[in-house]
């Protein structure tokens, strides 16, 4: 029952992300939570704080991206729970698909509270998507 709430709760929480409201996300989080997006691009973290974490989620929503969960895996117990969520990922502009992307997102969860998250997917897809938004510098836009 645990692990089927997680699940429901993890969708429901992607879903008010795609309507533009990361708020719940947020409150979920752990204030030092350690927030990992792997690449050689503007979107690329490594974070140890909420704070950090709301400034990525606010470019998230500015520039339009919308995640779709495919699937949602769900293990352990509450004080040592993982998610893990095979995902597609896409922006549009003036009706245009402008970025394409998939991959895996894992979260560790404790007591309710995301503690670590960490994000695989094409780097070179990002990449591109950074020459679409104008990007010149990765390193300008979020870190």
């Amino acid at each position: 029952m645990y692990r089927w709430a997680v699940r429901k709760l993890t969708g429901y929480v992607l879903r008010r992300l795609r309507d533009g409201d990361a708020g719940l996300l947020l409150r979920l989080v752990a204030d030092d939570v350690h927030f990992r997006f792997l690449g050689q691009h503007s979107w690329a973290a490594d974070y140890h704080s909420k704070q950090q974490v709301r400034v990525w989620l606010e470019r998230y929503l500015q520039t339009g991206l919308r995640l779709e969960p495919q699937e949602i895996v769900v293990s352990g117990p509450p004080w040592n729970t993982r998610v893990c969520t095979l995902f597609a990922d896409r922006a549009e502009r003036g009706g245009e698909v402008i970025y394409e992307n998939g991959g895996v997102f894992f979260e560790r969860v404790v007591w309710g509270r995301i503690r670590e998250h960490i994000s695989y997917e094409d780097t070179q897809r990002t990449q591109e998507f950074d020459v679409t938004l104008g990007v010149a510098d990765p390193d300008s836009a979020t870190n």
